[in-house]
């Protein structure tokens, strides 16, 4: 069980060195924008790139344990792979926050990444993201989010008409 752990490990390193760009990322931004520490308000610009680099720490000790306990009591390679999407998708959030908040990939739909290249059902549409505000540099991604709609309720409706097809709303 424990022959194949340098993949996991491969992958918690590149994911500390992803955060690690992330927090250079900010100090970069703080000294181009003049914003000393420790304020954390500033121009927008420098905002998101701050708000972008907290919400991936945010997540970072969660995603840890999950490829961790996924690696050594189901599968390596397995667990190692997603993890790569995982750093993958982070990596495209964090640039697209850094362009526009309204360019990034919210979290929920990172946690949509592993079902959709399974064949699931896309994630219910909401309201910050549509298919058309994907960042370029992420074209793999535009698949496994909903087109955008004019009429939110319907598509609320619809996705729980799908969960739940013997209740009527």
């Amino acid at each position: 069980m424990l022959d194949q752990i340098h993949l996991l490990a491969a992958v918690t390193v590149l994911g500390v060195l992803e955060q690690a760009y992330f927090l250079l990322q900010v100090i970069y931004a703080r000294r181009v924008f003049g914003v000393s520490p420790p304020k954390i308000s500033g121009p927008p610009e420098f905002e998101r790139i701050f708000r972008a680099q907290v919400n991936s720490s945010e997540y970072f000790p969660i995603f840890l344990a999950l490829l961790w306990q996924a690696g050594l009591f189901f599968h390596q390679g397995l667990a190692a792979a997603l993890g790569l999407l995982y750093l993958y998708a982070r990596y495209c959030y964090f640039m697209g926050y850094r362009a526009s908040s309204s360019k990034s990939i919210s979290p929920g739909h990172l946690a949509f990444l592993p079902l959709s290249l399974r064949g699931a059902e896309h994630p219910p549409a909401s309201h910050s993201v549509t298919c058309s505000s994907v960042p370029h540099r992420c074209p793999c991604l535009r698949v496994l989010l909903p087109p955008a709609h004019g009429n939110r309720l319907a598509v609320l409706n619809t996705a729980k008409q799908q969960i739940h097809p013997h209740l009527s709303f």
